[in-house]
């Protein structure tokens, strides 16, 4: 179960590289800005890579995790690739979501805490805020479909 939600995992955050990347590399070539930073740059390469090398360790590490939930009175039960690349696809959609309210939110109450809505309250009526959301988490939205959409397409196991 573990090493099939890893390797939905892997293959998720290796789409949100690949994804975010083509994205800024279409931007950059409508964008004309001389002093922009390069795509790669601009689509987090070296910061995403991080997700690829994490889901990597968690594949690698997932046969111990398995070995020692399976003492446990309610081990669990073998996965379908199809399942784990199902959930994996919707975790990589809702988490990113649930990120950017929890975000506005303790922006939100942090403001209200120190009483400067009519100073820093006007950020959230920016949009750049919302942009920025936009390029940040449509890798993650897009990678999360994709792996729903192959889902569909595996084996059932």
């Amino acid at each position: 179960m573990l090493r099939s939600l890893a390797a939905a995992f892997v293959l998720g955050t290796v789409l949100v590289l690949s994804i975010d990347a083509l994205l800024h590399l279409a931007l950059s070539a409508i964008r004309d800005d001389a002093l922009a930073a390069p795509w790669w740059v601009n689509a987090r390469v070296v910061e995403r890579s991080v997700w690829i090398v994490a889901a990597l360790l968690s594949w690698w590490a997932a046969p111990w995790f398995a070995a020692s939930m399976s003492h446990a009175p309610h081990a669990p039960s073998p996965m379908t690739r199809q399942a784990a690349h199902r959930i994996v696809g919707a975790a990589m959609i809702a988490v990113p979501m649930l990120w950017f309210l929890a975000s506005l939110i303790a922006f939100a109450a942090h403001v209200t805490l120190r009483g400067e809505w009519g100073v820093e309250g006007a950020r959230l009526l920016q949009p750049y805020v919302y942009s920025e959301a936009v390029l940040a988490n449509a890798p993650w939205l897009l990678a999360g479909a994709t792996l729903i959409v192959l889902a569909r397409h595996l084996p059932g196991d």
